[in-house]
Parts: C-alpha cells; sequence; structure tokens
C-alpha cells in the first residue's frame, strides 16, 4: 500500500469519526434542551397550582362572601362584578404569571352558595384550573 493511500484512508477515518462526534453532540444538546424546558414547566405547573389553591383557600377562610371581595383586592386583584358574578384577577409577581377567579354566586333558603372557577397560569395560556365552593350559613350569607 503507497504512502498516498494511507494517507487518505486516515482523512476518510477522521472524517467519519468526527461526523458521529458532532452527531453524538447534537444528541446530548436536544436532550439536554428538552430536559431544560421540561423543567420550567414542571416549575410554572407548580407555581400555578400554588397560586390557585391560595386563591381556593382564600375563599374558604372569608367569613362572607364581602370579606372575600376585600381580601382579594387586598392581595391587589382587580375585581369585577356583574350581579351575583365576581371577577378577580391577580398577576403573580414580576413575571407574566396570573391567577383568575370566576365566582358565581347565589342566594339559597338557608344562606349563600359561592361556586369558584379558578385558574392559573403565564401569557394565554392557562397552567393550571380547580374548582371551589363555599356556603355561608344565614342572612345574605352573614353568620
Amino acid at each position: 500500500m503507497s504512502r498516498r493511500n494511507r494517507s487518505a484512508a486516515f482523512y476518510v477515518e477522521t472524517a467519519i469519526t468526527l461526523f458521529f462526534l458532532l452527531c453524538t453532540a447534537a444528541v446530548i444538546a436536544q436532550l439536554f434542551s428538552t430536559a431544560l424546558q421540561s423543567s420550567h414547566l414542571a416549575e410554572e405547573m407548580t407555581r400555578a397550582e400554588f397560586a390557585a389553591e391560595e386563591e381556593a383557600e382564600r375563599l374558604a377562610a372569608a367569613p362572607t362572601l364581602e370579606d372575600w371581595a376585600a381580601a382579594v383586592q387586598g392581595a391587589g386583584a382587580q375585581l369585577s362584578q356583574d350581579g351575583d358574578r365576581y371577577t378577580a384577577r391577580l398577576l403573580l409577581g414580576e413575571g407574566d404569571g396570573w391567577v383568575l377567579v370566576e365566582l358565581q354566586a347565589e342566594e339559597t333558603a338557608g344562606g349563600r352558595l359561592a361556586r369558584a372557577q379558578i385558574s392559573a397560569g403565564r401569557r394565554e395560556k392557562a397552567s393550571f384550573s380547580l374548582e371551589s365552593g363555599r356556603y355561608w350559613q344565614g342572612e345574605g350569607g352573614q353568620p
């Protein structure tokens, strides 16, 4: 075998090895990128879940519907009311996260019943949603 053929074979083997090395590096980079995206999504879901649960707890802890409305406004939410329908939108931190509470109240024979749909998310996408309710016994929800 001549020296020229050995040099050509070496260059071909080196090129093939570099090609497979670059392919392997690209696959590993893609895996790390996917893992990072999954981590961010999990963190976003956790924040949304805690924020929605906090609003459900705020509703459960309120002695009256009016106290809940005051507590939500005190937390910095934008509250709007249309009859017995309440909508509260609360921005989370300095990011673009939000919590939306849509509450429908109705008078019953023994008090007041409120059903709430609580959603939390980021940008335009809701990441977590739950339903909650509260019943206040007595006249107009007063104890």
